[in-house]
This record gives C-alpha cells, sequence and structure tokens, in this order.
C-alpha cells in the first residue's frame, strides 16, 4: 500500500482509507475495533492522509469513545491524517474538534435531483459549525467541515 500512497504522491493526490468503528463493516470487512493504534500506526506508514470511519455497528462503547479513541490513535502516531465520522456524537460536539475534522450529514446519495437537493437542505443549517480551526477546543486546533455527498 505504501508504494500505491508514494505514486499517488508524486501525481499530486493523497490516499485514503475506509474503516468501521466496529468489528465488521456493513460490507462484512474487519473493523478496526479494539486496534485502533494498531490501524492508524499502520495506515500513517503507509502514508495514508484521510480516513473515514464509519458508523455500522459499534464496538460495545458509546459511540463518542468510538470516534475519540480514534483520533487519540492519530493523534498519538503525529502523522496528519483527516478523520472524517458517520453518525453521532451531535454536531456541536464533534465541530470542537474531539472526533475528526469532518463529519457525514445525511443519505447516500443517488443520481436524481430529489437526492441531491435532499442533502443541500439537511446541512442547510449546519454551516455555522464549518470552521478553520478558530473554534477547535483541542490542541493542535483543527478545522471542521460537514461531510454531505457519499456515493453509491
Amino acid at each position: 500500500v505504501k508504494h500505491v500512497a508514494d505514486y499517488l504522491k508524486s501525481k499530486g493526490m493523497q490516499l485514503g482509507l475506509y474503516t468501521t468503528r466496529a468489528n465488521r463493516s456493513c460490507g462484512g470487512y474487519a473493523g478496526s475495533c479494539g486496534h485502533e493504534f494498531v490501524d492508524v500506526q499502520q495506515w500513517a506508514e503507509w502514508g495514508v492522509t484521510y480516513m473515514k470511519d464509519d458508523s455500522c455497528g459499534s464496538c460495545d462503547r458509546p459511540v463518542e469513545q468510538d470516534y475519540r479513541t480514534m483520533q487519540d490513535a492519530i493523534r498519538k502516531v503525529d502523522k496528519p491524517m483527516i478523520l472524517t465520522i458517520e453518525g453521532g456524537p451531535n454536531i456541536s460536539e464533534v465541530s470542537t474538534g474531539c472526533c475528526g475534522q469532518a463529519r457525514r450529514v445525511g443519505h447516500d446519495i443517488s443520481a436524481d435531483w430529489v437526492s441531491m437537493i435532499s442533502l443541500v437542505d439537511q446541512a442547510s443549517g449546519l454551516w455555522a459549525y464549518a470552521h478553520n480551526g478558530s473554534r477547535s477546543t483541542v490542541q493542535p486546533p483543527q478545522g471542521f467541515w460537514n461531510d454531505l455527498v457519499r456515493t453509491l
């Protein structure tokens, strides 16, 4: 995987990976429950710079603890990596930097106007939570964005 990440970086791109805060992903693949630190260390060594932590199931802990554990693992390896989460905790808490830099908003998008507009409608009141680090309560300060789209 490191060779793929290096190649992508040579072309001006970056590599992201998907995991879930449970033992198994929605597709039945292995999740990161209980091995967050080991997983993040491996991904950092590979050169991964973006990580999506899905909400398929749980690690038998509160959702906030699941995502904080992943965020803590990223901070511990001290390599730049963006964490996007899905589902709780609530948006006002997440926007402070406790659990990543982005939170998934809405449903899976489909290729029709109603689907696209409904995502915009769902996110229309969330603009106030997006910021460049100015309201971050963690150090170093981190920005926060609303993640509107997931394609099928």
